[in-house]
């Protein structure tokens, strides 16, 4: 697995101009707790810069990163794909120390942006993740058209494609609630902490409840 080495991951808020980096938009994981044994295993150290109050120096804070993500984020990212970053992933950004099996995002339903999803992902073989092998399955514009929710498998790992989640509603409705988030000369935008911690309340699964109590402890930490 190829490391992250001597890259930065800073936050910025929503309305600051992105400097030093392609911008993209970035939706939800699913966390499971995992020791720091596996996370050496799966992770590789980044630095996280988080800004504290007005005038104070940001605050450096080791954080692992699953290097398969960020392979996907930068395929979408460099295909000028509109997206925004939520679930498991999005609790690693934000300083969770949880880890997620796949990538969740919330992708900008214009038919634009799908002909740039479709081209950006038909090269990494995307197939419906669960499907019994040999199961027609056409990726283009007009499957995404027809569909809205495509819980996915590629050759840079597993994707759920979210036209909508619980109690967020689809990528416009979520974009006011959304932050910049650079990760080496990459900028996603990812949902808000806050956000973040309404929806997975909203999904109710039981491994979302179990990580809504170390969110709102990272929520105290950044007030």
């Amino acid at each position: 697995m190829i490391g992250l080495d001597e890259e930065q991951v800073s936050h910025r808020s929503s309305d600051r101009s992105v400097q030093g980096g392609n911008r993209s938009h970035a939706a939800a994981g699913k966390p499971e707790a995992y020791s720091n044994a596996a996370a050496g295993a799966l992770a590789v150290d980044d630095t996280i810069l988080r800004g504290g109050p007005a005038g104070a120096p940001a605050e450096a804070v080791p954080e692992g990163f699953v290097n398969e993500f960020r392979a996907t984020l930068e395929c979408l990212n460099s295909a000028g794909v509109d997206f925004i970053v939520v679930g498991g992933v999005a609790a690693i950004l934000h300083g969770s120390a949880r880890f997620t099996l796949d990538l969740d995002i919330v992708y900008d339903r214009s038919r634009p942006n799908l002909e740039r999803l479709v081209l950006a992902l038909a090269i990494h073989r995307p197939y419906l993740r669960g499907a019994p092998p040999g199961l027609p399955f056409l990726w283009d514009t007009a499957t995404l058209e027809r569909g809205l929710n495509f819980t996915l498998t590629t050759q840079l790992g597993d994707l759920d494609l979210l036209g909508e989640v619980t109690g967020g509603g689809g990528y416009r409705d979520l974009l006011p609630l959304t932050e910049e988030i650079e990760v080496g000369s990459n900028t996603y935008r990812v949902v808000t902490l806050e956000k973040l911690i309404q929806l997975k309340r909203a999904t109710g699964r039981p491994k979302d409840l179990e990580a809504i109590a170390e969110l709102e402890a990272l929520r105290e930490e950044t007030e």
